[in-house]
């Protein structure tokens, strides 16, 4: 009885409770979007990759490409504690997919490769689900080598968050903080690569993704932290990484999502200018 008490509480309960708590928080919050969500041909559809420690943030803040018809469909671990995650992804608004490295890893690989060729949007964490973090596992690779997505980076921070002392030090955003949400140029992985190159495209993948939540804890004033790890993508001090962020569309200065920052359009120039030319 006690056993089907906390099954019901786990599956039915709790997860409102969470999602309920992510959605008070979010309507207290102020985020930024930093660079366009959308590749060049906007209906291509992606794979967004982000860091397990980094997925509450990135799920509660970015809703996908409703807009275009897209949904986000995340690969989330095939465990009790998946499962938990399962719904409260999808109370957030977007789909989930069972499976991880350590179970039922393929079955998901294939499930979401056939839902991206459908012209769906998948979602991955490429450290999950146990690590190690900041570490990128192939597995991302090979969906974007199957389904001929590219893979575009995402990140988000804020100025004040928790920190759990779990292996991924995953966040949730404290009440009335501020915060970003970056993404970064699509990075498109050919069908036919192996070996070395497939090894030299993880490593690529994982220093943008390293090095966009570097900089957008930056902008969120966390600059002592070297946490993720360095890379050599990272921009110099009072740098800009307009090579990193995804430029903003023609239409920007319409867009009512432009590039704004506490007030301040931090990059909206630069990007302009780069666009122009």
């Amino acid at each position: 009885m006690g056993k089907r008490i906390a099954t019901f509480l786990m599956t039915r309960l709790v997860p409102w409770l969470i999602f309920g708590l992510l959605r008070m928080i979010r309507w207290t919050l102020h985020i930024e979007r930093v660079g366009e969500p959308d590749p060049e041909g906007v209906d291509v559809p992606v794979i967004y990759a982000f860091w397990h420690g980094r997925m509450p943030l990135c799920a509660q803040h970015f809703p996908g490409r409703l807009h275009l018809g897209k949904q986000m469909h995340i690969i989330i671990s095939d465990s009790r504690d998946g499962e938990l995650v399962a719904k409260v992804t999808r109370l957030l608004g977007h789909e989930a997919v069972r499976g991880s490295s350590k179970r039922n890893g393929m079955r998901a690989l294939f499930e979401l490769t056939r839902i991206i060729k459908s012209g769906q949007d998948g979602g991955i964490t490429p450290d999950g689900p146990k690590g190690p973090r900041y570490r990128l596992k192939e597995g991302a690779i090979l969906l974007a080598k199957k389904s001929g997505a590219p893979i575009v980076p995402m990140t988000s921070s804020c100025t004040s968050y928790w920190e759990f002392g779990s292996w991924d030090r995953m966040r949730i955003a404290k009440p009335f903080s501020r915060g970003v949400t970056l993404f970064g140029r699509p990075i498109p992985v050919e069908p036919g690569i192996r070996g070395e190159a497939l090894e030299a495209k993880r490593l690529e993948v994982e220093e943008a993704m390293n090095a966009l939540s570097r900089y957008a804890d930056h902008l969120c004033g966390h600059t002592d932290q070297e946490d993720p790890p360095r890379s050599a993508k990272d921009p110099q001090p009072g740098e800009t990484p307009t090579d990193l962020i995804n430029p903003v569309r023609p239409d920007f200065a319409t867009d009512p999502m432009h590039i704004r920052f506490f007030g301040k359009r931090f990059i909206t120039q630069k990007l302009k200018h780069k666009h122009k030319e």
